[in-house]
């Protein structure tokens, strides 16, 4: 019976230990390095690698061929980018092109975010999404 006190404590420190380490591995919106997975409801091309970070007020990253960089701004939940640029390499790859041409315009109609289980959303006025999840 002596043991039981010893046992409830080392429950109760190994569940605090998991409360603390779960709340640590919640990214970030600004700071964390995000890949995209999904754009609305379509899949990146395979061997493409789009990025994105926020810091600072400057968003940049990768759309799968060319680098790209924008002003950005948060208001609660509303994320804006303005002054969206990139480079301007031709990629061969098969529709690659054509992706990051989409992924641009999307990213520039961004209004919104939120960041669900791990993953970040960002969302255009009509509701379509972007989905990213911490860079690996």
């Amino acid at each position: 019976m002596k043991n039981i006190p010893v046992l409830t404590l080392t429950v109760l420190i190994v569940l605090t230990l998991t409360a603390c380490a779960t709340g640590a591995m919640e990214p970030k919106l600004e700071g964390t390095n995000w890949e995209l997975v999904k754009i609305d409801e379509q899949l990146p091309l395979a061997d493409t690698s789009i990025t994105l970070k926020l810091e600072e007020g400057q968003a940049g990253g990768n759309a799968g061929c060319n680098s790209y960089g924008a002003a950005y701004e948060i208001d609660g939940d509303t994320l804006k980018l303005e002054d969206l640029m990139s480079t301007m390499m031709y990629c061969q790859a098969e529709g690659v092109m054509d992706q990051e041409t989409d992924y641009l315009f999307f990213l520039s109609q961004v209004r919104s975010y939120a960041i669900i289980d791990g993953a970040l959303y960002l969302s255009q006025a009509d509701g379509r999404q972007l989905k990213f999840i911490p860079q690996k």
